[in-house]
This record gives C-alpha cells, structure tokens and sequence, in this order.
C-alpha cells in the first residue's frame, strides 16, 4: 500500500516538474524566433547598404535607386 502511494505522489510529482518548462519553452521559442527576424532585416538592410555603396563606386553619381527599389 505504502508503494503505491509513494508511486502516485511520483507521478504527480513528475507531471506538475513537466507542465511548467513547457510554459517557459514556448516563451523562449517564441522569444528565439523574434530575435531571429530582427537579425534577418539587420542583415538585409546591410546587403542593401553595401549594394548601394558599390554601385555607386562603380558608376558614380549617375547610380540612383528607382522607385521601386525606395
């Protein structure tokens, strides 16, 4: 009887330790995933500054962005 009981309080125990990392996990991806779309418009911003910059040492002042390119 007394294994029994301990086996429940273990089970009990082990699904309430596994409900609360789960919360936290989902902040931290959600979190995770924000950061990684920041980063990726830093980089696009920068590819685009440096497009910018060597077409205009290649061809001078006569490079200008279109207006689609704005």
């Amino acid at each position: 009887m007394v294994m029994l009981a301990m086996q429940l309080v273990m089970l009990l125990l082990t699904c309430a330790s596994n409900c609360c990392p789960v919360k936290e996990y989902d902040n931290l991806e959600a979190e995770k995933e924000a950061i990684a779309r920041k980063r990726s418009k830093k980089i696009a911003k920068r590819k685009v500054k440096e497009l910018d910059e060597k077409m205009k040492n290649k061809y001078g002042q006569k490079w200008i962005k279109s207006e689609l390119q704005v």
